[in-house]
């Protein structure tokens, strides 16, 4: 965080950029017409942030009753990174997580009311169910640990289900040669997600890693009833049924 807070300070003092590039930077795009930019249909990642406009690898707020308000957002597996400026009031927000969070918008934008006087509603995040399974399956890989994932699943009060959390896991699990652990993962994802065709993919591919070729071909095969437009598991399918 310190060290994105001087990067933002240093392009924000004219360090790396003239003013002249950062005005440009922290203008709204415009298209063909000369007409703002604004998306249409945007997701509910951003829903606690109103109407905007696309900016250089930004966005501006289109409400400027708190000053002009510019942020950028971007992750990947395992990283997640957020920046907010009130560029009047010279202000600086960044939030850094390492998993997806619902409240994690809602909590950044409560903080910049927080600090411009306003009354906001700062949620308290979700416990996420995939981080405290595998932390489970790795002290005691038994049934204490599906029952317990269970428990978690119901308690959408203070726990978060991510069917990409838990299919990504069970990958991390493989590749530290944790196999038990890893199809236990995918089992219970499975059990939590039975329309999920991604899902029996995942533990078809796993399968046929371990050598497991019949095991495997039926998990393609019913994540193709699921789902017959996965090519991947038809073409992967395919392949064991050559062998």
């Amino acid at each position: 965080v310190k060290d994105l807070v001087n990067f933002h300070h240093a392009l924000l003092n004219g360090v790396l950029l003239n003013k002249n590039n950062l005005n440009l930077i922290f203008s709204p795009s415009t298209n063909g017409n000369g007409k703002k930019f604004y998306p249409v249909g945007v997701g509910s990642e951003i829903g606690p942030i109103g109407n905007f406009y696309w900016g250089m690898g930004n966005r501006i707020s289109m409400d400027s009753t708190m000053g002009k308000i510019v942020w950028e957002s971007g992750g990947m597996p395992g990283a997640r990174a957020n920046v907010v400026y009130n560029l009047t009031k010279n202000q600086i927000l960044i939030w850094l997580d390492n998993k997806e969070s619902q409240s994690i918008m809602n909590n950044l934008f409560g903080a910049l009311d927080i600090l411009n006087g306003k009354e906001t509603a700062v949620k308290k995040p979700k416990k996420h169910v995939a981080c405290y399974y595998g932390q489970l399956l790795n002290e005691n890989p038994n049934e204490d640990a599906f029952a317990q994932l269970i428990a978690m699943a119901l308690d959408t009060a203070n726990y978060l289900l991510d069917e990409n959390e838990l299919n990504e896991m069970g990958y991390e699990f493989y590749a530290d040669n944790k196999y038990h652990q890893a199809f236990e993962t995918l089992r219970g994802a499975i059990f939590l997600f039975p329309q999920s065709d991604n899902l029996y993919n995942s533990y078809g591919e796993l399968l046929a890693l371990s050598g497991k070729k019949e095991e495997a071909i039926i998990m393609y095969k019913k994540s193709i009833a699921l789902n017959p437009n996965n090519e991947n598991s038809i073409l992967s399918l395919e392949a064991l049924e050559k062998k």
